[in-house]
């Protein structure tokens, strides 16, 4: 038995994944996200591929037990934080008269407009989080959330950068990155994306961190976040893992992503 591990008056216990667990995991992933953003579903695949990563945390990695069945887990692995100075220049402004030389202008100093690497630095991350469907909507994700973010804390994070709902998540804590001007990899940096979130852990560290530099040039600061390359799915690579489980209809619904 794992030594992190906690019982309530639910009789669930939640302990550390082990890799005995590893296909009743996936198998559960498979069936919490079955056709809910896009017809069959890949996180499953995530999760497998997240465990032979570099940036998988081992020691956060939870399952919630209940009666002898593993019906709920969450994962965490690290993604990277790059600091980003963009170059001042300032806008040129032709003359009135000539507004094609001004235009000019404005694409040669738009295309003038680097962004230059600074620093980098790991970011934790979590998810998937999965609950089996019938024990959905119980509170049995909100404690696996609590409980490995409690850990997480203890084991000295001082951040954590999810994709969600912001309806559900800000209950624990989490907020719009943008904010921080923290930008999803790819997106418009002058764009909030609601999705994208940060919980700040520990904010005394977090301010001893670099998010705090330069505040004076805060408006020319930027950070960028990319996920870790296990969250990225290969689709013919994910159609021959789906294979090892249970033979499942692929159905279109309304509100899928995909």
């Amino acid at each position: 038995m794992c030594q992190n591990q906690n019982q309530d008056q639910d009789q669930i216990n939640i302990r550390l994944e082990e890799e005995k667990d590893y296909y009743e995991v996936e198998n559960l992933t498979r069936e919490a996200f079955w056709n809910v953003y896009r017809p069959g579903c890949f996180e499953h695949f995530i999760v497998h591929n997240i465990r032979k990563d570099s940036s998988f945390i081992k020691e956060l990695d939870y399952i919630i037990e209940k009666d002898g069945k593993i019906i709920a887990n969450i994962i965490y692995a690290k993604g990277i934080l790059k600091l980003k100075k963009r170059k001042n220049i300032e806008d040129i402004k032709g003359d009135n008269n000539n507004k094609e030389e001004e235009n000019e202008e404005k694409e040669k100093v738009k295309e003038e407009k680097e962004e230059e690497e600074e620093e980098e630095k790991e970011v934790l991350i979590f998810g998937p989080v999965s609950v089996l469907p019938e024990y959905q909507k119980q509170g049995y994700g909100e404690k696996l959330i609590r409980y490995s973010m409690k850990k997480a804390k203890e084991l000295g994070y001082q951040e954590i950068l999810i994709t969600g709902n912001p309806d559900y998540y800000k209950k624990f804590g989490f907020e719009s990155a943008f904010h921080y001007r923290i930008i999803y990899e790819g997106m418009n940096e002058n764009e909030e994306l609601p999705f994208f979130m940060i919980c700040i852990l520990n904010k005394e560290k977090f301010n001893q961190t670099f998010y705090n530099n330069n505040k004076n040039e805060e408006k020319d600061i930027i950070y960028i976040y990319s996920d870790p390359k296990c969250y990225k799915v290969n689709e013919k690579e994910l159609e021959e893992f789906d294979k090892k489980f249970p033979k499942k209809i692929k159905e279109k619904r309304k509100g899928q992503l995909e």
